[in-house]
C-alpha cells in the first residue's frame, strides 16, 4: 500500500466515525465501571450468602437429627 492510499483510508475512517462528545463517552466509561465493579461486588456477596444459607441448612438438619437420636436414647 503506498502512501496516498494510506491516506486516503484513513480520512475515510475519521469521516465514517460517530462524531460523540467527550463527556458523552466519559459517561459511558465511568457507567461501564461502576456496572464492573457493582457486578463483581454483588456476585461475591450472594455467593457468600448462598454458602451462609446452605450452611444453615445443613445446621438444621443435623439438630433435627440429633434430637431424634437424643429422644431415642432417653426414652426407657
Amino acid at each position: 500500500m503506498d502512501q496516498e492510499a494510506i491516506q486516503k483510508l484513513a480520512a475515510e475512517i475519521v469521516r465514517n466515525m460517530p462524531n460523540y462528545p467527550m463527556w458523552l463517552l466519559a459517561i459511558q466509561v465511568a457507567l461501564t465501571l461502576v456496572a464492573a465493579a457493582a457486578g463483581a461486588f454483588l456476585g461475591e456477596y450472594f455467593k457468600i450468602r448462598g454458602r451462609n444459607f446452605a450452611t444453615k441448612a445443613d445446621f438444621e438438619t443435623l439438630l433435627e437429627q440429633l434430637h431424634k437420636n437424643t429422644h431415642i436414647w432417653l426414652k426407657p
